[in-house]
């Protein structure tokens, strides 16, 4: 998908607490029926108060995909937050589309705030994680997001993204339902071009379900001056589903945070008993 801001004097979107602008967006996206048009959008600096991730999506197996499946479903509930993580591969010859949506099966709007993470499909899959991963924590750092209205029975889009033999699609997103209604959520392949269905994709394949705990890790560890390596390691206990249904290899988009501490200063004092000591005998 392509767009641009149709009057330059308003394509600066710096906006205060509370200020909004209208803005009138062209837009291109290939593959569908219409594929040219353009909409007005109104842009509003809003606070919004989201809790923390208390669910991990991973859309990671299989990893390597040929051809068009529904790769990964799970709910995420109403006023409850989680983080989404995928990485795909399309290891086939033809192109592929891949699309991460969320789907609202209830008979009224749902709301859902989106703080993303993402970057072009790459050849190189190392890099594309790397990318991806860097535009979500700055975005997550800095309170970056966006609400999305789904209509009743509709759908939005998190991603949809052309994926050329040997590309990789790599994403992170903080999801919150601000409603109360559990939304549906998907990650899939399509052929090069066509359109989602309008309800859940099923084809009969076994996808992937994990819905894992918290994206957080807390570690503890203390380091003595003059003794052992100190490792502190990343992906060292592999998270279970909470349904038991899938174990993750590693901890793929977690935020690890590490908390140290050195015992340098009884280090210190008892080198200073055995080297000065002598020397002030002398």
């Amino acid at each position: 998908m392509t767009w641009k801001v149709t009057d330059p004097l308003e394509a600066n979107l710096a906006l205060g607490v509370s200020q909004k602008k209208q803005l009138t967006v062209e837009y291109s996206v290939a593959g569908l029926p219409q594929p040219t048009g353009s909409v007005t959008l109104l842009l509003e600096n809003r606070p919004i108060a989201t809790p923390r991730e208390s669910l991990t999506f991973f859309s990671n197996n299989p990893e390597s995909i040929d051809k068009p499946q529904l790769l990964y479903a799970a709910e995420l509930p109403g006023r409850e937050a989680g983080r989404l993580v995928y990485h795909h591969q399309n290891s086939g010859r033809a192109g592929l589309r891949f699309i991460a949506r969320l789907l609202n099966q209830s008979s009224e709007r749902a709301d859902v705030h989106v703080i993303p993470g993402g970057c072009a499909p790459d050849i190189n899959t190392f890099l594309v994680g790397f990318k991806s991963g860097e535009s979500f924590w700055t975005n997550l750092n800095a309170g970056n997001g966006y609400v999305l209205h789904i209509p009743a029975g509709g759908q939005v889009f998190l991603a949809a993204q052309g994926l050329a033999a040997g590309y990789t699609a790599s994403g992170y997103f903080k999801l919150t339902n601000l409603g109360d209604s559990a939304l549906r959520l998907e990650t899939l392949t399509l052929p090069a071009g066509s359109a989602p269905p309008d309800g859940p994709a099923s084809d009969g394949a076994a996808e992937s379900r994990g819905v894992f705990p918290a994206p957080f890790v807390n570690i503890n560890a203390t380091y003595t001056t003059g003794g052992d390596w100190l490792y502190l390691r990343l992906g060292k206990d592999a998270p279970d589903a909470h349904d038991g249904s899938a174990t993750l290899d590693g901890q793929y988009g977690v935020t690890h945070t590490f908390t140290s501490s050195c015992a340098i200063r009884a280090a210190i004092r008892r080198w200073c008993s055995s080297c000065c000591a002598p020397a002030r005998a002398r």
